[in-house]
């Protein structure tokens, strides 16, 4: 990825598929999609390194590098849910 990431402003919208899909890809604004899909057990392994569905959970904090241990204590914890 050579752009920044966006950092705020984002809100809720229910646009129309076709408004979705025809959204140029250097758009000033674009979509992050929230889907439901079934994602077959045995392809898990396989795409264990970069997997296709991730999912949104709270990581322990031992399963945080000793850099990142650093960091949460030195800008907060706070700082985790920024």
């Amino acid at each position: 990825m050579k752009q920044l990431l966006p950092v705020g402003g984002f809100q809720w919208v229910n646009p129309e598929l076709d408004e979705v899909l025809t959204t140029p890809d250097d758009a000033p604004e674009g979509y992050v999609l929230e889907v439901d899909l079934d994602y077959p057990e045995y392809l898990h392994d396989a795409h264990s390194d970069y997997p296709l569905a991730p999912e949104a959970i709270s990581v322990p904090k031992q399963w945080l590098s000793e850099y990142q241990r650093t960091l949460v204590n030195e800008l907060g914890e706070n700082s985790l849910s920024a």
